[in-house]
């Protein structure tokens, strides 16, 4: 989101592409190929005047999905709440090593990123490899991008990052941090 604003029960987004989501049970020919827009003004009107922001907030869920909303609603059940943000000072806890756990993460949601070329020349399209810790919330944490980017695609790359989703790693019944490697996708589009 670049930027929203809300007035006289009124909700206007202006929003920006940063990726494509997939889900890994849906191969790469089922996912829909089509125009990217790099930006949707969004309008959505109708609201009381005092309208709380969990409310706000709820209504605009039902058109801009969060994560576990778009798991949901592709047949996914994904109910693990976020875990604190680490502080700067807190490192995450220490990766299970790979021969005690009982499953490895798996990925359910990710996104490939996509930025458009601001000249309008260049189109591109390229592997990223990753690795980073799946913590026991599911979601990616410490990660760092093993494929040299320029400043400008690694923060179009890390915009998508975020909403990324996994199935956390076990040991026993206990869900804990892993350290993965993982590859996708970054698109460079007119």
């Amino acid at each position: 989101m670049r930027s929203a604003d809300f007035e006289r029960g009124t909700a206007r987004l202006n929003l920006q592409m940063v990726g494509r989501p997939r889900l890994a049970r849906r191969g790469a020919r089922q996912e829909r190929c089509g125009s990217d827009q790099p930006q949707i003004q969004l309008t959505v009107s109708g609201f009381e005047a005092g309208v709380s922001a969990s409310d706000l907030q709820s209504a605009l869920g039902e058109v801009i999905p969060t994560p576990e909303a778009y798991l949901r609603a592709h047949g996914v059940t994904y109910d693990l709440p976020a875990g604190p943000a680490p502080a700067a000072a807190t490192p995450t806890p220490a990766p299970t090593p790979e021969h005690l756990l009982a499953a490895r993460p798996e990925r359910l949601l990710w996104a490939d990123a996509a930025r458009q070329d601001p000249a309008h020349r260049v189109r591109h399209e390229g592997q990223v490899e990753l690795e980073g810790v799946v913590g026991p919330d599911g979601r990616l944490h410490d990660v760092r991008l093993l494929t040299p980017l320029s400043v400008e695609h690694e923060e179009s790359v890390r915009r998508v990052l975020p909403a990324w989703r996994y199935q956390p790693g076990r040991r026993g019944t206990e869900r804990v941090s892993v350290r993965v490697r993982d590859q996708f996708v970054f698109r460079i589009y007119f």
